[in-house]
């Protein structure tokens, strides 16, 4: 049951594909450096779901593509419905994170960085940590349990 999924992008980003020997790359968390780094690399976006039912207007992704969920993706009609959507609950695109998705903590990225063949990882929901708490709410209720 696949929940990580990695995909291209045109925009900056810290996780990067180098195309001559099909590895990941990670850069420095400053910035200026997201970037794109020329013909022999491509920015790569990495995303996390789960199987919760998703409701509209949530980041869904089918390992293909990303959307925001419509009406009818959520009530089950149409062609478009057919493909395994899951909802996206932590991530490496800005965007996304601008929306209100979590981040994917670097300890995590270091990991898979190393292991990219990973495409399962167990997510603990309601982490609990006091530096977490803004306003009474939980800002990062997903913890990535990284595989031994």
């Amino acid at each position: 049951m696949k929940n990580v999924f990695v995909l291209p992008t045109d925009k900056p980003s810290r996780v990067y594909l180098i195309k001559s020997n099909n590895r990941l790359g990670l850069t420095s968390t400053n910035p200026e450096y997201m970037e794109n780094f020329g013909s022999g690399t491509q920015n790569q976006y990495i995303y996390i779901t789960n199987d919760e039912k998703f409701v509209i207007d949530e980041y869904i992704t089918d390992g293909i593509e990303v959307i925001k969920a419509t009406p009818k993706l959520v009530d089950g009609q149409g062609l478009f419905n057919r493909r395994d959507w899951k909802k996206i609950i932590l991530t490496t695109d800005q965007d996304l994170i601008k929306e209100g998705v979590q981040a994917i903590d670097d300890e995590f990225l270091e990991w898979f960085v190393k292991n990219p063949s990973c495409e399962y990882v167990e997510v603990s929901e309601d982490y609990f940590k006091p530096s977490n708490i803004v306003y009474g709410h939980d800002t990062e209720p997903y913890k990535i349990i990284i595989p031994t």
